[in-house]
């Protein structure tokens, strides 16, 4: 039998926690924030576009925060298309406002379109939204070795177009899609190891050319530098508005042979308007949530942060925590009947 007294400090000890416990959480911003150790959650491995921006945001982000001296350490959390960092989000983190995330865009609207199949334990709507630093948008280009000198051009002859990813994957779904919805006659070669080898199978005139999901980071650079050397051409972006700075570029939106096949691009494009989702847990107190946004909208400004991204050639076009709120919101709000026949398609695709 367990004497009085070891229950006696069990209790101090539950009493001291509970009053620890209730001291944080009456902790004002600036004296939570000061000095603290942040995470920041990055659902790929080290290298590619989102964890350059991942580790750019935990270089400056802290001196936002009150206080102005908060740290930030760096796991990345890759794995099932960012699902693993983003259920961790939702229902490991801590919701003391300690912990933020970037994930794949995809992951977020995996429960939109994948249903009871999907992997995702989470609600997007629920998330604590800071923002994404850029609207991403998708890119077909082709080498001017190719007789594809146009989007029109894909419309009346086979391109075939290079990429890493598997059948599933938006890098094979799109382009498929693209082929009912506008009227092209794109052949996708999968199994290249990434990016950089679909462009150098590009360049070897093994395909035309490629898909590129997301037009930013060392794909964008590398293709751009072709570009200007006349190696290579842009065709058409891909996105659910029209994005200004391509010039005359055409967006595919525009190019939908019918109303309903425009809407159901929307739906298959949405992720596009997501950029680079940044965000923290659920249910945060609402003057640590206030914290956060500012910093992240105040660091979209930091010079030091606009010099890393311009030597990265990220174009900086912020989308804020009420934008990015509200866009969730409307994608999840997509009538049913036009979801299912958008998430048809797509599996047909998949095929």
């Amino acid at each position: 039998m367990r004497s009085p007294f070891v229950f006696l400090l069990a209790g101090i000890w539950v009493a001291a926690a509970q009053t620890l416990s209730g001291a944080a959480h009456a902790q004002t911003p600036a004296a939570f924030y000061d000095n603290r150790q942040m995470t920041m959650v990055i659902g790929t491995t080290p290298g590619g576009g989102y964890d350059i921006f991942g580790r750019m945001f935990a270089r400056h982000m802290g001196k936002y925060l009150p206080g102005g001296n908060a740290r930030f350490i760096v796991k990345n959390m890759p794995g099932a298309g960012g699902l693993i960092a983003t259920n961790h989000m939702f229902n490991v983190a801590e919701r003391d406002g300690s912990t933020i995330a970037v994930v794949n865009r995809e992951a977020l609207t995996e429960p939109l379109f994948s249903a009871e199949s999907s992997q995702a334990r989470f609600d997007p709507r629920r998330f604590t939204w800071l923002g994404s630093p850029n609207l991403e948008v998708g890119m077909i280009y082709v080498s001017t070795t190719s007789r594809i000198r146009s989007i029109a051009d894909a419309r009346q002859h086979e391109a075939t177009l290079g990429t890493s990813s598997g059948a599933n994957s938006t890098g094979v779904t799109v382009p498929k899609l693209l082929n009912v919805l506008i009227g092209t006659k794109f052949k996708v070669i999968a199994g290249y190891p990434g990016s950089m080898e679909s462009i150098l199978a590009m360049e070897r005139n093994e395909v035309d050319g490629r898909y590129s999901p997301g037009w930013a980071g060392p794909e964008a650079n590398k293709v751009n530098d072709l570009v200007a050397d006349g190696k290579a051409r842009l065709i058409a972006y891909l996105s659910p508005d029209d994005t200004p700075g391509l010039g005359d570029l055409p967006n595919v939106m525009g190019l939908a042979t019918s109303p309903e096949y425009k809407q159901i691009l929307g739906i298959v494009l949405s992720n596009q308007g997501l950029g680079r989702p940044f965000f923290a847990p659920p249910g945060l107190r609402e003057d640590r949530a206030k914290a956060l946004q500012a910093a992240f909208s105040a660091t979209m400004n930091d010079r030091e942060f606009l010099a890393e991204a311009a030597q990265q050639k990220f174009e900086i076009m912020p989308m804020l925590a009420a934008a990015m709120a509200g866009y969730v919101d409307r994608l999840y709000s997509i009538p049913a009947p036009l979801l299912k026949r958008a998430i048809d398609m797509m599996n047909a695709a998949q095929k």
